[in-house]
């Protein structure tokens, strides 16, 4: 090849090479971009996802608190209070509560600890309506938990596995 042909052969390959270069670039500049957009909007929606079952949470808890009598919360003071009647009102409201919000896996109350008001002190939840159902040495608070119509010590695995993982009906 002659010489000014050989030259500007040179100078179209480097051309070729530089342009090449410059859609590699480009694309990573859009993939970088394209990355840093669907994060964004990702965080945006999970942002908003949040604030939408805040919402919700709140307006639950806010229709629900009217249902509780202060009269009945005032009388679950100590861990024996289980065994009164306002607590299996309160247990059965929150159970109502839980049930008729089928996305709500937990409804509980708890108040300010008058010993300390930094802390919070358990009141009741839904699924407690037998705190120490198959735990002790009374019979009358066993319950059947694999729904087989006996009581055995079966029951008292299935009912700490319900615990331990939540209830599911």
């Amino acid at each position: 090849l002659p010489p000014k042909a050989s030259e500007n052969f040179r100078h179209a390959e480097i051309a070729k090479l530089a342009s090449i270069q410059n859609l590699a670039w480009s694309l990573l500049v859009c993939l970088i971009l394209g990355a840093a957009g669907t994060y964004a909007f990702y965080k945006q929606a999970e942002y908003l996802n949040l604030q939408r079952m805040r919402e919700q949470v709140r307006s639950i808890a806010a229709t629900g608190a009217k249902r509780f009598d202060p009269v009945d919360l005032d009388q679950l003071q100590a861990e024996e209070d289980w065994k009164k009647p306002e607590w299996a009102k309160i247990v059965n409201e929150l159970r109502d509560i839980k049930t008729q919000n089928t996305n709500i896996l937990f409804a509980y109350i708890f108040r300010k600890n008058p010993s300390d008001p930094h802390t919070l002190a358990f009141i009741a939840d839904a699924d407690s309506i037998h705190p120490y159902a198959n735990t002790d040495d009374d019979p009358f608070n066993d319950v059947d938990a694999n729904r087989d119509g006996k009581i055995e010590k079966e029951d008292i695995l299935v009912f700490f596995k319900y615990v331990k993982e939540g209830f599911t009906g």
